[in-house]
């Protein structure tokens, strides 16, 4: 009878070893998925970010041209059509311009905030779409099977 308490108390002993190192590997697979996750949302606000630093510089450079073209053409208008009277031509730009800044604000929805939602969607989900292109082949009959 006693070596029989010995083996059942040997047998509960070997899987409560296995149960303790299951449980450890779980945590172990938590953390690397916390990891992971992380890893994960900060290359995406990085992306966002340099994007987003891009588009300023492209922006502001932007801006600089549009400001030098209505200067240079409010100066021809004054000059071609108004004897020179520099006042004239640089309201007719400033109207130009007026018209157009109000186009833009009335279409700002799907002329600008569509298109940028768009891109931060796409620049995201980018990284997981091609995560699980890599991890797919295609055989020789052309259906795809994953590795």
């Amino acid at each position: 009878m006693v070596q029989l308490n010995n083996l059942t108390s040997f047998k509960n002993r070997h899987i409560l070893e296995d149960i303790h190192k299951i449980i450890l590997l779980v945590k172990e697979y938590i953390q690397k998925q916390k990891e992971e996750f992380s890893l994960t949302a900060v290359e995406g606000l990085i992306k966002i970010l340099s994007a987003a630093i891009i588009g300023i510089v492209v922006l502001s450079i932007t801006c600089i041209i549009i400001l030098l073209c209505s200067i240079a053409f409010s100066m021809w208008i004054s000059q071609t059509y108004f004897n020179n009277s520099y006042h004239i031509g640089f309201a007719i730009t400033s109207a130009i311009l007026l018209v157009l800044i109000l186009i833009l604000w009335f279409k700002r929805n799907s002329w600008v905030v569509q298109p940028v939602a768009r891109i931060i969607v796409k620049q995201l989900l980018d990284d997981t779409t091609s995560d699980n292109t890599n991890n797919s082949t295609t055989d020789d009959n052309g259906t795809g099977n994953s590795k």
